[in-house]
């Protein structure tokens, strides 16, 4: 079965069911109402010496994608929080889900192990572009 079979069959004579801008805002809401929430996983290196995206994912609602950032690596899972249990791993590593803005669930804005989203406040700009506190570049681990 596919999604049309789940629809009426349309006659020869059936007719839109409204104007082409009302349709479009409908589809608009419909997009807008079911769209997947993104987010990113951020490892930090020690306690705020460095950041950087590990990762990124889509909720889909029953389950989430996530895609490393470096390649080669992808996986499903049953929500963000169970990826983010698989970063975790590493020594000195604290990872991080961050939520892209206006997706977040006020709730959870950041379930990492630390409590605080490292890419808020002043330090964002650094964190984001993976310049470290000292000023140099961060690396790939």
């Amino acid at each position: 079965m596919n999604a049309l079979d789940e629809h009426p069959q349309r006659s020869a004579e059936a007719k839109p069911l409204c104007g082409k801008e009302e349709f479009a805002a409908i589809l608009r809401d419909l997009v807008t109402r079911d769209a997947p929430r993104v987010f990113a996983i951020v490892e930090e290196y020690r306690v705020r010496e460095d950041a950087w995206i590990a990762a990124w994912g889509i909720d889909l609602g029953d389950h989430a994608e996530v895609l490393c950032v470096e390649g080669g690596f992808r996986l499903s899972t049953e929500t963000p929080e169970t990826a983010l249990r698989l970063f975790s791993l590493a020594e000195d590593v604290t990872p991080h889900l961050v939520w892209l803005p206006d997706q977040a669930d006020p709730a959870q804005a950041d379930t990492g192990q630390a409590g605080t989203d490292p890419a808020a406040g002043p330090t964002a700009d650094r964190v984001r572009t993976g310049v470290n506190a000292a000023g140099g570049t961060s690396g790939s681990r």
